[in-house]
């Protein structure tokens, strides 16, 4: 079954509201950015792997358009270089999320009839969960460093939380509060 034109404008938005809360160091983009994805995700649950995938495709643009002009330079090869590393990049960070958002999209339809904190909870410590292990797979790789809550971190009252839970706790918070809003 193909997935309407219409439903990739969801996860384009949630990905140009995360990469500029992490280009801004936006509290606010952090506290709304993955609501048009979860919104869709929540509502049908059909091509949770496409819309992750495509959210996170999206967001690596911002991430790491950088590699494009930044390999060429370093390596003085042709920009071709800096293109096929950027692909590759993108390719492997949004197959990550798009099997991430897979999964939340499936266990969301088990929970479906749940609303308030529980289903928030889960969800938030389930992004959280495989951010960390995204960073423990990627250990060496720091451009990959895709937080949720990365625009939280610049917020004076949301660091105070980082001391005491990391970064890990502080994109809890950021999609806590996203899930939330899209209840």
């Amino acid at each position: 079954m193909k997935a309407p034109i219409q439903s990739f404008a969801y996860p384009l938005l949630a990905g140009i509201l995360a990469g500029c809360s992490i280009v801004f160091h936006s509290p606010v983009l952090s506290v709304v950015c993955l609501v048009p994805l979860l919104l869709f995700l929540f509502r049908t649950g059909r091509f949770s792997f496409a819309q992750g995938f495509f959210f996170a495709f999206t967001t690596a643009v911002f991430l790491f358009s950088w590699m494009i002009t930044g390999a060429e330079r370093f390596t003085g090869s042709s920009p071709l270089y800096g293109v096929g590393a950027f692909l590759l990049s993108a390719l492997f960070f949004s197959g990550y999320w798009g099997l991430a958002a897979w999964l939340w999209g499936h266990y969301y339809k088990m929970i479906r009839r749940k609303q308030g904190l529980i289903p928030a909870l889960l969800l938030g410590a389930g992004w959280a969960l495989a951010e960390e292990a995204f960073f423990l797979l990627i250990s060496d790789l720091p451009w990959f460093g895709f937080r949720a809550g990365y625009g939280l971190s610049h917020h004076i009252f949301a660091i105070q939380y980082a001391s005491v839970g990391g970064a890990g706790l502080i994109s809890f918070i950021a999609v806590f509060l996203n899930v939330l809003l899209v209840q």
